[in-house]
């Protein structure tokens, strides 16, 4: 059973994707980081690292050790940035991972971890206020359990379709870092 600092942690996901899908804030940077930020996939991974880091560090910072996390009151002046950079990392590809799906897999997946951001949330609010029974927070531990598990199939069923989808469209120009690490070439015509 995983405990509850580490379904917070995945649960933060649903965080990284609302920071980054509001990326529309982008087009008031200079033309050349523009440039940058719409061919250069490194520079824009390097910036999802940046904001998922930046929202760790906001939040006081994350230490592999609990213990160290409570000793001290943390804010983003005094966390360890370190370890936060790891977790960064770690989230970020996670982040890169489940951005490989298509739309209907990647919308129940990211409907599973807003329920289990929201589930998790309430009850450390309630735990922490006590204002709720064990049992009561017993059953939304088993909720949060169900919806990680839920997560976890979701992201693998739509990672492999989506794989299988672009290795087939690819045929022999299927490569597996541009799938991974490269941005999707996506034909459709937006309309104004």
């Amino acid at each position: 059973m995983l405990e509850d600092n580490t379904i917070s942690k995945i649960a933060f996901l649903f965080v990284a994707y609302v920071v980054i899908a509001g990326g529309v804030i982008a087009k008031s940077l200079s033309c050349q980081f523009q440039k940058q930020l719409d061919t250069n996939s490194y520079v824009q991974h390097f910036i999802g690292i940046l904001l998922v880091y930046m929202f760790i560090m906001m939040e006081g910072g994350w230490d592999f050790d609990e213990k160290e996390n409570n000793k001290e009151a943390r804010d983003w002046s005094n966390g360890n940035s370190l370890h936060s950079m790891a977790y960064a990392l770690v989230i970020y590809i996670f982040f890169i991972l489940t951005s490989k799906m298509k739309f209907i897999p990647n919308m129940m997946f990211l409907f599973a971890i807003l329920v289990l951001y929201i589930v998790s949330t309430q009850y450390n609010y309630w735990k922490l206020r006590e204002s709720v029974s064990e049992s009561t927070l017993d059953k939304m531990k088993s909720v949060k359990q169900i919806f990680i598990y839920i997560a976890v199939i979701l992201m693998g069923y739509g990672i492999g379709d989506y794989y299988l989808y672009q290795q087939k469209s690819y045929g022999s120009k299927f490569r597996l870092h541009k799938f991974i690490l490269g941005n999707p070439s996506c034909n459709y015509e937006k309309k104004q």
